[in-house]
């Protein structure tokens, strides 16, 4: 595999984990003055460690289905996808996590990026 489906596979994944989750999808900028704030706005349940692990296995199961790994070659696209994109995960509105989860291809997956509510 790796080059086309690696990069796939890193894009599908990205796109559900796209960002900082808000209502309506976007990314308010907080005013110079206002404190770093740790968390979403209250209204947004955010996706928990366990349901990102998921989606990291999901999007991994979805690649490997399109194209032929060795062990050594799905335990490093695991590692890769998993470190590049679980600290954004956790960050995302958990909705769009579990529509990635339960997506059926790798389109669908990326496509769950703007299923937030």
């Amino acid at each position: 595999m790796t080059g086309t489906a690696l990069i796939v596979l890193m894009l599908a994944s990205c796109a559900a984990c796209s960002g900082p989750a808000t209502p309506g999808g976007t990314t308010p900028s907080p005013p110079p003055d206002a404190p770093a704030q740790a968390s979403a706005p209250d209204s947004v349940a955010l996706a928990s460690p366990a349901l990102c692990d998921r989606m990291v296995a999901h999007a991994v199961e979805l690649a490997v289905a399109l194209a032929e790994l060795t062990p050594d070659e799905r335990g490093q696209l695991e590692r890769e996808t998993t470190a590049k994109h679980r600290a954004t995960c956790l960050t995302q509105d958990a909705s769009v996590i579990e529509c990635a989860v339960a997506a059926p291809s790798l389109d669908e997956l990326a496509a769950c990026s703007g299923h937030a509510e």
